[in-house]
């Protein structure tokens, strides 16, 4: 799952997540990510505005108003991970494994795009890697480490 902070003006209008600036640089970046099959929300469904003209950070009630929303999300879709998009997606804490990226919208206005989106696609593979990798109980990791070394004695 993806989450990030509360959509835009153009993602409000149309009801659909990251699908302004910030969202086709999101689809650059996962476009060389090991395959990604997943839901993409924000902490709070609807944009925070100051005077319907510039965005603004949700508050913390704002992002409380739709906590159940996002829970309710997590256990119908079944969720392993949360890749959290800025700061303020981080809020909201979970007990599943999660990987803290920098929003697409802070990328845009950095200097060092490049360095940056490459970074983002190392930590984002390397988490999806480890969600999908199978885990070996301690007492098998024994038993397999035990079975190699008869096989490379043969």
């Amino acid at each position: 799952m993806l989450l990030g902070e509360a959509p835009g003006k153009t993602e409000d209008a149309t009801g659909l997540p990251f699908i302004g600036s910030s969202g086709r640089l999101l689809d650059f970046i996962l476009k060389e990510v090991v395959p990604f099959f997943g839901l993409v929300t924000n902490t709070v469904c609807c944009r925070p505005a100051d005077n319907e003209q510039y965005n603004r950070e949700p508050t913390p009630p704002e992002i409380n108003l739709c906590r159940d929303h996002i829970t309710e999300l997590i256990d119908h879709y079944q969720i392993q991970g949360i890749v959290y998009l800025g700061k303020i997606a981080q809020s909201y804490d979970t007990r599943l494994p999660k990987v803290n990226l920098m929003h697409p919208a802070f990328i845009l206005r950095m200097e060092y795009k490049y360095y940056t989106i490459q970074k983002q696609r190392e930590l984002l593979n390397n988490f999806i890697k480890e969600l999908t990798t199978p885990k070996l109980s301690s007492n098998r990791k024994a038993n397999n480490g035990l079975h190699q070394k008869t096989k490379s004695i043969q």
